[in-house]
């Protein structure tokens, strides 16, 4: 993710994956408040729609390896490649604009 005021980038995939850096967060160089544009929100709205639309599909794969199926936390496991690339295309596609001060 690059500044809209430095042009140098603004924050690392390791932090920008982390819950709310993705949203807002200070760059690493200028120390400005940065928001998220359109395009992080979005992504992030897709991604939580194909991770629920797979859902079903993770209770079949654990059927078919004979784990029972209340092993909630495999299903996110399960569900983790969806999400990560969905994190990944919200790196490599959004962006960041300034925050106004209020």
């Amino acid at each position: 993710m690059i500044c809209p005021n430095c042009g140098e980038k603004a924050i690392s995939f390791s932090d920008w994956i982390r819950a709310r850096n993705a949203f807002s967060t200070r760059c690493a160089n200028c120390n400005v408040h940065l928001k998220a544009n359109l395009s992080v929100y979005l992504n992030f709205i897709i991604t939580i729609l194909v991770a629920l639309s797979l859902l079903p599909y993770a209770d079949n794969a654990l059927a078919y390896f004979d784990f029972p199926v209340e092993l909630s936390k495999f299903k996110i496991v399960v569900l983790l490649p969806a999400i990560f690339i969905g994190g990944a295309l919200g790196w490599c596609f959004g962006g960041y604009k300034i925050k106004k001060s209020t």
